[in-house]
């Protein structure tokens, strides 16, 4: 009876675990985005990989499951951090912990910027990368979410834009306050639903012009603030 039940409880395990693992987000187009490639030597120096094999594939899914959710903002974060980040290194892989990035606000945008590159605003492996996260809101226009990214072993940076307004429609701020409050109805959520995700797959797949901007800055002094105030 014993060993009965030890094996019914096994097989609810080994169901409750298929089940979570077989969890996926409800667009397929999901899969389809470009992953970022990056590397991370502490993977190496703590032995959670070995030497040559710490260069990691990060998704759209990925960052999802970080942020939470995908929507316009993070699509757009984890899109104009991959082109930011070409622009910085070429073929190159870029190493984690070793970017420094300015944003004019803050929100899910720096996050995503932050999850990617390995820059923290008050802590780091060893502080290494402590400071290198920080908001400048004299980088830009409010209306667009706009970075600056450094490498930190050349002082190259590039300055990156992401114009989400030409994506914006005066409907989604209503729907989304009404599904927040729990006030919209089916039909009205199934319409926020089909808007937001349709604006997720040309971020991620098909921009129009003009969405995304990356530019060279000749020479970038790196702000000398950070999140607890003060310069």
């Amino acid at each position: 009876m014993f060993k009965r039940t030890l094996t019914a409880l096994a097989l609810l395990l080994s169901c409750f675990s298929s089940a979570v693992a077989g969890a996926k987000w409800a667009q397929d187009f999901y899969s389809q985005a470009k992953p970022i490639r990056v590397k991370d030597p502490m993977a190496v120096v703590v032995g959670s990989t070995r030497p040559g094999e710490e260069i990691f594939e990060i998704t759209i899914g990925d960052v999802g499951m970080y942020i939470g959710h995908i929507c316009i903002g993070v699509a757009g974060a984890y899109r104009l951090t991959q082109l930011a980040l070409a622009a910085l290194y070429g073929d190159e892989v870029p190493e984690r912990g070793k970017i420094r990035v300015v944003a004019n606000s803050f929100g899910v945008g720096l996050d995503v910027a932050s999850y990617i590159t390995g820059a923290r605003a008050f802590y780091g492996c060893g502080e290494a990368n402590r400071g290198a996260l920080v908001v400048d809101e004299d980088l830009g226009k409010e209306g667009d979410f706009i970075m600056v990214f450094q490498r930190e072993d050349t002082g190259m940076a590039v300055k990156a834009a992401f114009h989400k307004h030409i994506l914006l429609y005066p409907e989604r701020e209503i729907l989304e306050k009404k599904i927040i409050g729990g006030k919209a109805t089916q039909e009205e959520k199934e319409r926020f639903w089909k808007g937001e995700q349709e604006r997720v797959r040309q971020i991620l797949l098909d921009p129009p012009s003009g969405l995304f901007e990356v530019e060279e800055l000749g020479s970038y002094n790196f702000p000398a603030k950070n999140f607890e105030g003060g310069e």
